[in-house]
């Protein structure tokens, strides 16, 4: 084989191959690696510098002026994350993990910054207990979609302000219920599409400053009392597509928290509501929703085509009675 053909294939045998750091260097984007030694993750802790991370999501994006981004990396032994958690930066992204055993996570908890483990597809009850004892202001599990209560029971003594379950796809009440014990400021479930009413009123039980479900895209009269009278909930419906009169006239009594600026209903997304919920919404303040003319354009077109409906069929009648008049 020609040296060049063989150059060529080593070269590119090194793009492709996975990634590990040698000790004392350090890749231009640490999401590359995909393993670490102890050597390795004490070069990380020590010596790396940090570099800008992104954390966006449904109605949020935070920047980090220094954090350790680690999205690449698919799992780690427990003196690995010890030897992490000793790393004095802001954040760190450990996104390609989906799993997390109990030892690993009380490793973890030591880390003081942010942590940022939106990979995680599943959470026992002894692991949750393990991650609600670290030290940040921001534990964010986007990855879970589904959680019991024997684990949000834990979870919810993280003493961080910020709580990040966007994944969740279903909840049940019970399950609502020990999330509300949650303490921080706030708990995001925008991940969910529906909320019952049982539901809502175990998560209306939440203390903090910030109850985000901006994710629900149906909404029933007796679910909107309850987010109505929770004093937690920031009133942030973009994601509704449809209002009727009876779920509009309950969110109506939505007064909010204008200290954290949770004070107004957001309907942005609607595509359609009742000439009733229109007529009930329309001229409050604390209400932002598309032009009435635009949510009930298919009631209008259906109006006037009935309205035409009738004149041409008067016209018909009255021409025919005519000529029978005529004849």
């Amino acid at each position: 084989m020609p040296a060049r053909v063989r150059l060529l294939l080593a070269s590119l045998c090194l793009l492709i191959a996975p990634l590990v750091v040698m000790a004392g260097e350090f890749p231009g984007s640490t999401n590359t690696i995909t393993s670490l030694t102890v050597e390795q993750a004490k070069q990380l802790a020590e010596s790396f510098p940090g570099v800008v991370v992104h954390i966006s999501g449904i109605g949020y994006d935070h920047a980090y002026e220094k954090g350790l981004p680690l999205r690449g990396l698919r799992e780690f032994d427990v003196d690995v994350a010890k030897v992490l958690a000793k790393s004095n930066l802001n954040v760190l992204v450990l996104d390609g993990l989906t799993a997390l055993d109990t030892e690993c996570a009380k490793a973890l908890a030591e880390f003081k910054g942010d942590l940022i483990l939106n990979g995680l597809a599943r959470l026992d009850a002894a692991t949750a207990t393990a991650l609600a004892k670290c030290g940040s202001q921001w534990l964010c599990l986007n990855g879970l979609t589904k959680l019991d209560a024997a684990t949000g029971k834990p979870l919810a003594e993280f003493e961080g302000q910020r709580l990040n379950l966007d994944g969740l796809t279903v909840l049940d009440a019970a399950t609502a219920e020990s999330l509300a014990q949650f303490k921080g400021r706030v708990l995001s479930l925008s991940g969910l599409t529906k909320l019952d009413a049982t539901t809502a009123k175990a998560l209306a039980q939440f203390k903090g400053k910030d109850l985000s479900l901006c994710g629900l895209s149906t909404l029933d009269p007796d679910t909107a009392k309850a987010l109505v009278e929770s004093a937690a909930w920031n009133g942030d419906l973009s994601d509704l597509t449809s209002l009727d009169t009876a779920t509009a006239k309950a969110l109506a009594e939505f007064r909010g928290n204008a200290e954290f600026m949770h004070d107004k209903i957001m309907l942005n997304g609607l595509e359609r509501a009742s000439f009733g919920a229109v007529r009930v919404l329309r001229n409050r303040p604390n209400v932002y929703m598309p032009n009435p003319w635009y949510l009930l354009r298919e009631q209008i077109a259906a109006l006037v085509g009935t309205v035409v409906f009738v004149i041409m069929a008067g016209i018909v009648v009255w021409h025919s009675r005519r000529q029978r008049a005529a004849g």
